[in-house]
């Protein structure tokens, strides 16, 4: 039998996703690593809290992984990239962030500081904009999210 769950696991299941990008890749596996046996439940109690669909901050949390990764003065590789986001090759990073940014991997490297901020922030607007969460009462917490 599942344990009920309260709002403090919804607040931190981001930091728990953020943590564990490397295996986290699926809403399922996001709501195993949360404990809960049932990733319907999970995905239903954050909807419920923060009136945004889990699958698509995922998302979001992931390309701000992805890009913070691809412009670190590292100079990580695009397949390195790629496996620590639970990604199986360049190829399949290239077309995550085209899908989802409308960039690959060497036009992030190539953007100017303001232009990748700008972009990220529209992604989170539109994304807040899409499922009205800015009237939720936890969208305040949205922001803190941002990598």
């Amino acid at each position: 039998m599942e344990i009920e769950r309260n709002n403090i696991d919804m607040e931190e299941a981001v930091k728990h996703l953020k943590a564990n990008l490397r295996y986290v890749a699926r809403v399922y596996e996001w709501a195993n690593l949360m404990g809960y046996e049932n990733p319907k439940r999970f995905s239903e109690k954050f909807l419920n809290y923060f009136g945004i669909r889990p699958q698509k901050i995922m998302e979001l949390i992931r390309l701000e992984s992805i890009i913070c990764d691809l412009r670190s003065t590292e100079c990580y590789s695009n397949m390195y990239v790629a496996r620590k986001h639970s990604l199986p090759d360049e190829k399949t990073l290239n077309n995550f962030t085209n899908y989802h940014a409308g960039h690959s991997p060497t036009g992030f490297k190539n953007m100017s500081e303001e232009e990748v901020t700008g972009l990220i922030e529209s992604l989170w607007n539109k994304t807040l904009e899409e499922y009205g969460a800015q009237s939720s009462t936890n969208a305040d917490e949205l922001s803190s999210w941002q990598i």
